[in-house]
């Protein structure tokens, strides 16, 4: 019964951490721009193809060709990245779905707080 309810609370704050997370995350990777308009700090791309061009021994030839693919790929990633927050958080709904005939009414209760909560961040 203990054990079912600290499920419960571990999943849903999972969920909600994971989704402020994020934020802080994208916050985080989202490049600045001084008032001349160059990057203030390294983007995810160029932080990439560092660690690339270290661990690798790219050459200035291979350190291009890469940098354009990291590129693609930076927008693949900013083009799903809203898609796959939101479905991770629809299955941890489904979660919670799922566990509720485990638990008693004390139990639930605490869970549809936690299901309540991370909706309303869905909207």
């Amino acid at each position: 019964m203990i054990g079912g309810a600290l499920i419960a609370i571990f999943v849903s704050g999972y969920g909600i951490g994971f989704l402020f997370g994020e934020r802080r995350t994208t916050d985080r990777l989202t490049p600045l721009i001084d008032p001349s308009g160059q990057q203030a700090n390294a983007s995810w791309e160029q932080r990439t193809l560092d660690r690339l061009t270290d661990q690798l021994d790219l050459d200035p030839a291979q350190s291009g060709k890469i940098a354009a693919e990291i590129r693609a790929t930076s927008g693949d990633i900013g083009k799903i990245r809203p898609n796959a927050i939101r479905e991770s958080q629809q299955v941890l709904l489904d979660l919670h779905e799922r566990i509720e005939a485990h638990l008693d009414q004390r139990q639930r209760e605490v869970l549809e707080s936690d299901k309540n909560a991370l909706e309303r961040v869905l909207q």
